[in-house]
C-alpha cells in the first residue's frame, strides 16, 4: 500500500518551532548553537500525511526519528491478540525513539487520527545533533525510559 504524503518545503518559521520544541529541556547556553546545526542539516523533512496514515508500523524496521509539527496521532501496541491505544500524540510530541536509541524494530504503531505535519530526521543526522547537545540527549532518553515503563506496567 503506498501512503499519500507530501514532503512540504520548510522555511523559517517551520525550522525555528522546530528548534524551539526541541530545546524546551535545553540549557539557555546551547540553545542558539542548536538552533543554528537544525536549520543547516540538510536531511530533516517536513511531511504531510492525511487521516488514517501509519506513520510507523510496529515491528518493523526503522530508525528514523519523528516531531509533531501539528495534527493528532495515536499510538497502538499488541500487548494481547490485539492492538490497543497505548497513548496519543500532538503538536511537540516525538517518536521514533526507540528505534533511534536501541536500534530495534519500532515497538509500537504511529497513526494520524487526523491531517498532520510531522518533521522526520534521518537517524545519522539526530546522531550529530545530540553528540554535541547532551541536554537534549538526555531529555529523548528520559521519554524513551518513561514510555518502555508504562509498557512494562502494562503487560
Amino acid at each position: 500500500m503506498e501512503i499519500n504524503t507530501e514532503k512540504i518545503n520548510m522555511g523559517p518559521a517551520e525550522l525555528d518551532w522546530l528548534a524551539s520544541a526541541l530545546t524546551l529541556s535545553v540549557p539557555l547556553a546551547e540553545k542558539p548553537a542548536l538552533k543554528k546545526i537544525i536549520s543547516g542539516m540538510a536531511h530533516i523533512e517536513l511531511f504531510e500525511y492525511p487521516s488514517g496514515v501509519e506513520i510507523i508500523k510496529e515491528g518493523e524496521e526503522g530508525r528514523d526519528f519523528f516531531v509533531v509539527y501539528s495534527g493528532r496521532l495515536s499510538v497502538k501496541k499488541t500487548l494481547g491478540v490485539e492492538p490497543e491505544e497505548i497513548g496519543r500524540l500532538g503538536k511537540g510530541d516525538f517518536f521514533g525513539e526507540m528505534g533511534f536509541l536501541l536500534s530495534v524494530p519500532r515497538s509500537a504503531t504511529v497513526r494520524t487520527e487526523e491531517k498532520c505535519r510531522v518533521f522526520r530526521f534521518e537517524a545519522q543526522e539526530l546522531a550529530a545533533v545530540l553528540s554535541g547537545h547532551k541536554a537534549l540527549e538526555a531529555r529523548i532518553k528520559e521519554v524513551a525510559m518513561e514510555r518502555l515503563a508504562k509498557t512494562f506496567r502494562d503487560i
